[in-house]
């Protein structure tokens, strides 16, 4: 992988209930100067972020239920209208969140129906959806089923474990990836402090990632002037 390569699976995270408006751009500015994968913002700072990374390949999410998210959905006809005006003022990625109360309506179909709602209305409109799974209550096997729900339902990637609650671990990530195929992509939500750990996540199936951008790419820089930041294939450089 290249120095570009790594900065194309990173995130950067512009959702801490600290940033003004001004932080936001600022942050995205930056994700748009390194090429960064996502800029990730609350709902209400959608249009200045999006409008500091027009021109480049940044892509701009939030989440719709980002303020709610541990209560009960809204109807399928208000996430449709919520979707398509954030997309409208900027977003090219829409996530629901996940949780386990939310999942235990009517077994999952609720769910199901409200992210399938986003996902269409989001299609539409040229932009993508993603489901958070909240793991904070749920064992590996809940998570799996709840992972396979989200893909069965449309989103185009799916992030396990939130921000501000328990994250999934590398081992409930490698058998999530193993349950759900190569069909959808897969963020793991702890920020990854080391090149090595990317590209052992990288060869275990996983797509993007948090992180300290500034110092993970400083690594990058400086790992690529003394050796190749080679993928490790499993069963060849691993077990």
């Amino acid at each position: 992988m290249s120095v570009e390569d790594v900065a194309q699976v990173l995130e950067m995270r512009a959702h801490a209930p600290e940033l003004t408006a001004e932080h936001v751009a600022q942050r995205a500015r930056q994700a748009s100067v390194l090429g960064l994968g996502a800029v990730l913002c609350r709902p209400e700072h959608v249009r200045v972020a999006a409008e500091a990374v027009r021109g480049s390949r940044v892509e701009v999410g939030t989440a719709l239920d980002f303020h709610a998210r541990g209560g009960p959905l809204d109807g399928l006809a208000v996430l449709t209208n919520q979707a398509r005006a954030l997309v409208d003022r900027g977003a090219t990625v829409i996530a629901l969140i996940a949780t386990q109360q939310r999942l235990e309506v009517d077994g999952g179909r609720a769910f199901a129906a409200a992210l399938g709602a986003v996902t269409t209305a989001a299609h539409h409109q040229g932009a993508s959806s993603r489901a958070v799974i909240d793991v904070g209550r749920m064992d590996l096997e809940q998570e799996i089923a709840a992972a396979k729900l989200c893909l069965d339902a449309g989103a185009s990637l799916i992030q396990v474990g939130v921000w501000d609650g328990r994250r999934a671990n590398f081992g409930h990530m490698r058998q999530l990836r193993r349950a759900l195929g190569p069909r959808v992509l897969l963020k793991w939500t702890t920020p990854v402090r080391s090149i090595d750990v990317l590209l052992l996540a990288i060869a275990e199936g996983m797509d993007r990632f948090n992180a300290d951008v500034g110092s993970l790419l400083d690594e990058a820089r400086s790992r690529a002037q003394w050796m190749p930041m080679a993928v490790p294939l499993h069963g060849w450089d691993y077990d």
